[in-house]
């Protein structure tokens, strides 16, 4: 729960969609990359029947060899963000560290794990300085610790519309396993949930975390 959550972008929620969205675009521009990238990824899970300005529909992704459609659900794998028109190999291994897909849209960012680039991307006004000196005061075991910060303070963000984004705890991980059979190895890699119930395996994938 590092990363900003790419599902985010399709909450049933329109504000919060909305939200994500302009959260995305800055991670993106923090990052030098191409804004529009948020536009076609929102178009991308919504499977838009009209392409939002200077995104693109199906009518491009059809014109491409092989051709494609928009996939009008969720994202299973960051990876999915590389049939995006405008994600470039570069683009994608710049970004490939900072996001992930996790089920629930309400995923929070747990501050006491997470970086700079994707804090900075929460609060508008916060530098890539800024959200690294407050995370080097860190960690915190309560919100109200982070929320009194000097530096966060400042920023003119509510309280509460802060406290819906950010966490001091996180319930989904990432499993990894290295396999070596015959002299070969193989990475597999397990995306899992602490519930009331346990521990739930949401994916599981081999080669790719």
């Amino acid at each position: 729960q590092a990363r900003f959550n790419l599902n985010a972008l399709i909450h049933p929620d329109a504000a919060r969609r909305q939200q994500a969205r302009q959260t995305f675009e800055r991670l993106l521009e923090l990052l030098a990359l191409d804004p529009v990238i948020a536009l076609e990824l929102a178009d991308w899970v919504e499977g838009a029947t009209v392409a939002r300005p200077g995104s693109a529909g199906n009518s491009v992704y059809a014109a491409f060899q092989p051709p494609y459609r928009l996939a009008g659900v969720a994202l299973a794998h960051p990876s999915e963000l590389r049939w995006l028109r405008s994600m470039t190999p570069e683009a994608y291994a710049r970004l490939a560290a900072l996001v992930t897909t996790l089920p629930d849209p309400d995923t929070r960012i747990n501050i006491n794990t997470t970086s700079a680039p994707v804090l900075a991307a929460l609060m508008p006004e916060l530098s890539l300085e800024e959200a690294e000196r407050v995370l080097a005061d860190g960690p915190w075991r309560e919100l109200r610790g982070f929320l009194n910060h000097p530096i966060v303070q400042r920023q003119p963000i509510p309280d509460l519309q802060l406290q819906r984004q950010i966490t001091t705890t996180s319930r989904d991980y990432l499993a990894q396993a290295r396999v070596t059979l015959d002299g070969v190895e193989r990475d597999y890699f397990g995306l899992i949930q602490l519930g009331a119930t346990g521990y739930d395996f949401r994916w599981f994938s081999q080669g790719v975390p």
